[in-house]
Order: structure tokens, then C-alpha cells, then sequence
């Protein structure tokens, strides 16, 4: 997953680049983000490491499903 993520992210911008150059078309998407996007796989690749890893991804189901059962107790509040 990680070694396909730059290619699933850089090679969609470039290629727009490209054509956006060969076509002299003016796409907004690729002259704002152009900067921005190759910063996504160091944004991802942390994330994908940490659920790879079994204990990682188990303590992390554990956080949510905590989080998750905490959300669910209603609170019953008795004014006087």
C-alpha cells in the first residue's frame, strides 16, 4: 500500500499538468494544488505504518470502540 500510494497521488497531478500544458487549458486544480498535493503520501504513510502493524491496530480498534461505547451512555439530568 505504501509503495503504490505516490504513484496513486503524483501521477494524477502531473498528468493533468501535462496536458494542461500541452492543451493550453487553465484547470484551477492544478495550479493551486500542484504545491500541496505531493505532501499527501507524508501525511498518509504514518497512518497506513500504524494500522499495518498488529498491536498498532489493535490498540487503535480498542481507542475507537471505547470512544465509540462512551458516546452511547445517555446522561439523565433531575433539575429541582
Amino acid at each position: 500500500m505504501q509503495s503504490v500510494l505516490p504513484y496513486v497521488i503524483y501521477f494524477p497531478i502531473y498528468g493533468l499538468d501535462y496536458y494542461c500544458t500541452f492543451t493550453n487549458e487553465v484547470v484551477l486544480f492544478d495550479e493551486y494544488f500542484i504545491t500541496l498535493v505531493p505532501a499527501f503520501p507524508c501525511l498518509f504513510d504514518p497512518l497506513i505504518s500504524l494500522y499495518s502493524i498488529t498491536p498498532y491496530r489493535k490498540k487503535f480498534i480498542h481507542w475507537v470502540k471505547r470512544e465509540r461505547d462512551a458516546d452511547t451512555h445517555t446522561m439523565v439530568v433531575v433539575a429541582n
